[in-house]
């Protein structure tokens, strides 16, 4: 089976019976980690290509306990491209359907070592527009970083959703929430350029905009919040292309929908307490409350 990819929790529960025949369950719960640290990167999944130079990302390395890794680390990172490779079959019937395969090929390989605080800005030598997966290892301790991506420009035209799914089009929003006045950018892919007709709507649709989407990946910049957005809208998309795709065996019409959680303003503060995993009863335990972007002393209950 392997290690895990990240640390795992280890659960052992028993149960004993009364001499009335009822049960009494207990149960205790500790987190296991395989692994002395963490490996993590700033890596969205759709990376603009910079004008000059190299992609960047900031990597760091972290212990279990989420604070970073003293001492420089030795680390090797792996970039393949993965392409899709789609397929028009004709079964006895004579129907057709497009069979998607993705094949990795390997495009870069090299060592780069942190810093003292276990930091480093890597560079990925990487040029050309295409989906690609990048691997961050220790060889020593095992540990190890994967992520998925594509590097897009305004000039990229390829095409990266599977034919298989011809009608699909993919809406990822840059934030898991916004506020009243934030700024949505959703990143659109679609298996084809063309037209789109969009539209964000709630009980009633709130606005309408058509698009000329002259990459199959783009970026769509939508209005600002409102406060009666909230709690949620969906932004809906629909993509056409010339009737002629349907001579080339592709659909000339594809559309995808995404929920976008707007959140009001609230009177909030975001509390972390930090508590040992354990404790013994009639015992006691060392409790780290933390309260962050509080401007004056906050009053608490517990």
């Amino acid at each position: 089976m392997g290690l895990p990819k990240a640390c795992v929790r280890v659960t052992v529960q028993g149960t004993v019976f009364e001499d009335g025949g009822r049960p009494a369950t207990a149960r205790a719960s500790k987190l296991f980690h395989y692994y002395p640290y963490y490996i993590g990167a700033a890596l969205p999944s759709w990376l603009k290509k910079p004008v000059a130079g190299q992609p960047r990302i900031p990597v760091v390395c972290v212990r279990p306990d989420g604070k970073p890794l003293s001492g420089v680390r030795e680390l090797s990172a792996c970039i393949r491209r993965v392409d899709t490779v789609n397929t028009y079959k004709v079964n006895a019937s004579g129907t057709g359907e497009w069979e998607s395969t993705r094949v990795a090929t390997k495009v870069a390989e090299f060592p780069f070592k942190t810093d003292a605080q276990g930091a480093a800005d890597l560079a990925l030598p990487i040029v050309d527009c295409a989906d690609y997966t990048l691997t961050i290892a220790d060889r020593e301790t095992n540990v190890s970083f994967s992520r998925a991506f594509y590097l897009s420009d305004w000039g990229d035209e390829a095409v990266r959703t599977p034919l298989g799914r011809p009608t699909e089009v993919t809406l990822t929003p840059d934030k898991p929430y916004y506020r009243p006045g934030d700024v949505p950018r959703l990143t659109v892919r679609a298996p084809f350029a063309g037209w789109g007709f969009l539209t964000v709507q709630r009980e009633k649709v709130l606005h309408v905009e058509v698009l000329e989407l002259t990459n199959a990946t783009s970026e769509v910049v939508l209005p600002r919040t409102e406060t009666a957005w909230a709690p949620n809208v969906h932004v809906a998309l629909s993509v056409v292309q010339s009737v002629e795709a349907n001579a080339r065996h592709l659909a000339a019409r594809a559309h995808g929908k995404v929920a976008l959680s707007v959140r009001p303003a609230e009177d909030e503060l975001p509390v972390r307490v930090a508590a040992s995993v354990r404790m013994a009863p009639s015992g006691e335990s060392q409790v780290v409350v933390d309260v962050s972007a509080a401007s004056a002393s906050a009053t608490g209950l517990v």
